[in-house]
This record gives C-alpha cells, structure tokens and sequence, in this order.
C-alpha cells in the first residue's frame, strides 16, 4: 500500500534534460542493511544523475522531515510533461554523509555500552557483591528498575523481580563478567520465580 498523502511536497528542482523516473524506497538508516521489507514508497528522481538500486538517499519522511532512505526498485523514465504528484528524492547520501552516520552509529553504541555497564554494577551491589568504585544512582529508563535480592512479593512483583535479575545474568554471562556475580544473578532470578511459582 503507498500513502501518498503522507509523501506529497514540493518537487526537487529538475536540471535540464534530467530523464524522470519513479523509484520506490524503504526507510532506513544510512549504516544499516537494507530491509527485505514489503513496505516501499513510491518517489520521484529527478536529479542529475540516474538512480541505482541501493542508493541511500534523503527524501521526505511522513512527518515532512529529510529521512533516510534506500533505493529498492527503480521504474522505467517518465515523459517530462506527465504529473507525478510524488514527493522528489532530495538527494543521494555523500561519502561524508556516511562517515558522519557511522561516527554517530559509533558514539551510539559506545554510549549504550557504558549505559549497560552502568546497570551492571548497580544490579551487582543490589545482589551484595563487592562493587569498589562509583555506581549511577540515575540509569536510563530502558532498564527495569533495581530488584530487591530477599525479602517476598505478589506473584506478579516476584515475576518482575525475577525477569529483571534473569536480564542481568543473561546479559553479564553474554559480557564475560565474573562467575561469582553471573550464578548471582541467576541465583536471585530463581529465587524470585521460585515465590512466583507459589502464587
């Protein structure tokens, strides 16, 4: 289905003798694959050069902002005179714009990465196990908020604590921590379905 209600705008400028053409597209980000996704938009190219399947480019996104977007199918040239009513392909991604997504692709992970560990090490002292340094007292929403590692709850608080403490020892078993804090972990999410399983 193609709501071109969402994609219709003004039509990029169109240089002289430049052949039209329709061209679908999926969104995605410039450093991501390509989606074998069924949903594509239909755009119209009217730059400079022909397009090519697999062009990442810039194009109008439902919300009227430039977004990212890869080349699937290009159609055959249209004749200048026939309306498309279609929103243009802007432009095709430079190389610069790639290496700046990547560097920010980079930054991204490397934030999530200390944002993980972060919690880590709060789960850990929550489990009281030794944790020498500074732990986060704020972390981001993302994360479940800290379990209780004793005490006793609803079967349905039991399951929330035991999920949180089952996420914390999948994920430091994954990241190679310590033997003593992964059986921790998983210890205290036992625990918590244990109580869970009682009712």
């Amino acid at each position: 289905m193609k709501f071109f209600e969402l994609l219709r705008g003004a039509k990029a400028r169109q240089p002289s003798g430049t052949r039209r053409y329709v061209v679908q597209v999926v969104f995605c980000p410039l450093t991501g694959p390509i989606p074998d996704s069924r949903t594509t938009y239909d755009y119209e190219w009217a730059l400079a050069t022909p397009p090519r399947v697999g062009d990442r480019v810039f194009v109008r996104g439902g919300d009227g902002r430039h977004a990212e977007a890869a080349i699937t199918s290009v159609g055959e040239a249209v004749s200048k005179t026939r309306v498309l009513d279609l929103a243009p392909v802007y432009r095709v991604a430079t190389d610069e714009d790639m290496r700046e997504a990547t560097a920010a692709e980079e930054r991204a992970r490397a934030r999530a990465d200390e944002e993980e560990r972060a919690w880590l090490r709060v789960m850990r002292k929550a489990a009281g196990l030794p944790t020498p340094g500074r732990v986060s007292a704020k972390l981001p929403e993302r994360f479940p908020s800290v379990p209780p590692a004793t005490g006793t709850a609803s079967p349905e608080k039991a399951n929330e604590y035991g999920r949180a403490w089952w996420r914390a020892y999948k994920r430091a078993e994954e990241r190679g921590h310590d033997s003593e804090e992964v059986q921790a972990f998983r210890s205290l999410a036992h625990r918590w379905y244990a109580i869970r399983d009682k009712g």
